[in-house]
């Protein structure tokens, strides 16, 4: 445990004195904060019924979360002496898009859809029976929305940013916090890195807002359910006790994940290796020339280790890797996740059109990976880029191609 405050420690000093520019390594290391903070009080829990099960953090655990930050500080300092730091001034790009435009319509008339379509039941059930309803077009709605929300932040278009973050407070109304999270973390990333190489202690103003900010998403939850179904008077005086800001923090997802993973370790839970083929799922048309058989790794650990559970776990990524192949299996994940993380650095300084979905998905992956297994971290991202890409051509063909022919056009009629 000492170990594990130390290695923090060491990284805290360094992301927040280090003038540096502000990147994917960045929102790693306190992303992990906040997922690894069970580590820091050496306990994890989570509820069955209304009985909380605690446990304590086994050193196996830890050896996972302290390997993790030594890799994190490694390749943070290789990339600080690579070529790529000394490029001191990031280039903002300067594009004028229909991406936000056509992305916010979409959204839109999804949206109207699906309420035209379920009526009340949108707002009034809870998110596990909506998902029977909506599932597909609430997906579209929250991809499409998240990327045009952070394509117009970049294209500075007010509007169609204020659209989407009030379709995005409609879906964290119906219970679904995933897509307003992630598009605003996108956001806050976009807004640290034109900072510019800086040291972030000089903004503590801004760090401690982002530290009330976090806090908020996850008081978010319990407020909302009342909200949407009600106070009763004892919930409403839970909400004027500290005992229930408290708690708020240590029951939080963070600990449920963290329970997971120290389950896992403690109990050398295993499952078969070929799981690690969900990988190509990346690739089209993989899954039926493989014929894969894809398993959620939730469906996996939770019958055995945690057969009360009565609700979904989420996953870890880190104990689906230590179930494949031990301690060996997670340091390799380990490694090849900084070596993408270096890459997402990298062409993240040259990007121009690609910047917004370069920055969602790499968002992803440094702050929401913790929480899943491949499967769905792979399916997630890959949705992302697809609906993108599509966005990305029907821009080329619009301003190459209709603009064109318009202008042609026009320019035969003047003859």
């Amino acid at each position: 445990m000492f170990l594990f405050y130390l290695v923090n420690f060491i990284g805290l000093s360094y992301f927040l004195f280090k003038k540096r520019t502000f990147d994917f390594f960045s929102l790693t290391f306190f992303s992990q904060l906040i997922y690894f903070i069970p580590g820091f009080f050496g306990t994890t829990n989570y509820m069955i019924g209304r009985d909380i099960i605690e446990d304590t953090i086994v050193d196996g655990t830890y050896v996972i979360l302290i390997l993790f930050t030594i890799f994190l500080l490694l390749f943070t300092f290789i990339y600080d002496h690579s070529k790529f730091s000394s490029y001191c001034e990031n280039k903002i790009y300067k594009v004028n898009s229909i991406i936000s435009e056509m992305m916010i319509a979409i959204s839109l008339v999804t949206l109207v859809s699906i309420i035209s379509t379920n009526g009340l039941l949108f707002f009034i059930l809870e998110k596990k029976d909506l998902m029977e309803y909506v599932s597909s077009n609430l997906l579209l709605m929250e991809t499409t929305t998240s990327i045009a929300t952070v394509v117009a932040f970049l294209e500075k278009k007010k509007l169609i940013l204020l659209l989407g973050f009030g379709i995005l407070f409609i879906d964290i109304f119906i219970g679904f916090r995933f897509a307003f999270v992630i598009s605003l973390v996108a956001i806050l990333f976009i807004y640290a890195n034109n900072l510019g190489k800086i040291r972030l202690v000089s903004f503590w103003k801004f760090g401690l807002f982002m530290v009330f900010l976090a806090y908020f998403v996850i008081l978010l939850k319990q407020f909302l359910y009342g909200f949407k179904f009600g106070f009763s008077d004892y919930s409403l005086q839970q909400f004027q006790t500290l005992a229930f800001y408290k708690n708020a923090l240590i029951h939080s997802e963070p600990f449920v994940i963290m329970s997971i993973l120290n389950e896992v370790v403690k109990n050398n839970f295993t499952i078969q290796f070929d799981n690690i083929l969900v990988v190509l799922k990346m690739f089209p048309f993989m899954e039926s020339i493989f014929n894969l058989e894809t398993t959620d790794y939730n469906q996996l650990f939770q019958p055995a280790l945690f057969p009360y559970v009565n609700y979904g776990m989420a996953n870890s990524i880190f104990a689906q890797f230590f179930s494949m192949g031990g301690y060996l299996f997670v340091i390799w994940f380990i490694f090849l996740y900084f070596c993408i993380l270096f890459l997402g650095n990298s062409y993240l300084l040259y990007s121009k059109y690609s910047k917004s979905i370069v920055v969602l998905l790499f968002s992803m992956q440094a702050f929401y990976i913790y929480r899943n297994d491949l499967l769905y971290q792979i399916t997630l991202e890959k949705k992302y880029l697809v609906i993108f890409l599509i966005a990305l051509l029907l821009n080329y063909l619009f301003k190459n191609v209709i603009i064109e022919l318009s202008k042609k056009r026009v320019l035969g009629n003047e003859k």
